[in-house]
């Protein structure tokens, strides 16, 4: 699947190592190295955006690891419904979170992580 050279760029300017890759015919986005908000342990993780809805989620964020959050003021509780997804030949996490569709790629990470602030 192809996403419009100005998203991806958009994506580049937040994240400027991130990698597109694919898997079974579902595109992903590699975000590297991303500090977390929230007070978030581990600070950094690496994150992985499927920007397509599958399994009933518009796009979906997962993270390398599962972080615990503990400055985090949204009110809504994580629901971590993913725990070691195998994919891109690593383990992620995510947590349930709903986006809407018609998104940028950096859009839709905005969204899925105001959900951790």
């Amino acid at each position: 699947m192809q996403f419009p050279i100005e998203q991806i760029d958009e994506l580049r300017s937040i994240y400027p190592d991130v990698k597109q890759m694919e898997e079974g015919g579902t595109p992903y986005f590699l975000l590297p190295n991303v500090s977390l908000p929230g007070g978030a342990t581990p600070a950094t993780v690496d994150l992985l955006l499927r920007p397509v809805h599958m399994d009933g989620y518009d796009s979906r964020l997962f993270y390398s690891q599962q972080p615990t959050f503990a400055n985090r003021t949204h009110p809504e509780a994580l629901n971590w419904n993913a725990q070691g997804v195998h994919m891109l030949s690593r383990n992620w996490y995510a947590f349930s979170w709903r986006t809407k569709p018609g998104l940028t790629l950096a859009q839709m990470v905005a969204m899925h992580l105001r959900a951790v602030r």
